[in-house]
């Protein structure tokens, strides 16, 4: 019998590569299991249709948990968690990259009294939740978000200034 050996990768993902290769055929289960080794090995021996299938299995992935926090009805947990604040944290020099999160900082800020704009250098643009004692408990990106989204994620996730005091 002869064996084929890829460092670094496991026998398992070797196994499901190869059967994709003969078969075009693969189990969900190693799918799920193997998804970026498989993916690295598609790009490696250029195989495209391989490549394919492991994108779509991690945008589905991806699509799912970020779904389970924004579907209304949830039972996520993470969805129910609120906050007493937020730190918008930018670099003030790149915000000229940043039109929607300008946008949000001149007309949207207001509406917000326990956000804080915090300028840092070099710090790309994000949300940094704040628990009742200003701890930090939650840091989001928000480096592609548009003015709409960071108004909703505000809306669901910071508590109203009447409600913390």
């Amino acid at each position: 019998m002869r064996y084929i050996k890829i460092p670094g990768v496991p026998h398992g993902a070797v196994y499901a590569f190869i059967r994709f290769l003969y078969s075009s055929c693969y189990e969900e289960e190693e799918l799920k299991k193997f998804v970026l080794h498989l993916l690295v090995l598609s790009h490696s021996y250029s195989i495209p249709s391989l490549r394919r299938v492991c994108i779509c299995s991690l945008e589905q992935e991806l699509i799912s948990d970020c779904k389970k926090c924004c579907t209304e009805g949830s039972d996520d947990s993470t969805s129910k968690i609120t906050y007493s604040g937020a730190i918008l944290e930018v670099c003030m020099r790149k915000l000229v990259f940043y039109p929607e999160i300008v946008g949000f900082i001149e007309e949207e800020k207001d509406k917000f009294p326990t956000v804080k704009i915090q300028y840092l250098f070099n710090s790309p643009p994000k949300l940094i939740m704040l628990d009742d004692d200003g701890q930090h408990k939650e840091t989001t990106r928000i480096d592609n978000w548009k003015r709409e989204h960071i108004l909703q994620f505000l809306q669901k996730k910071v508590q109203p200034k009447s409600a913390s005091s």
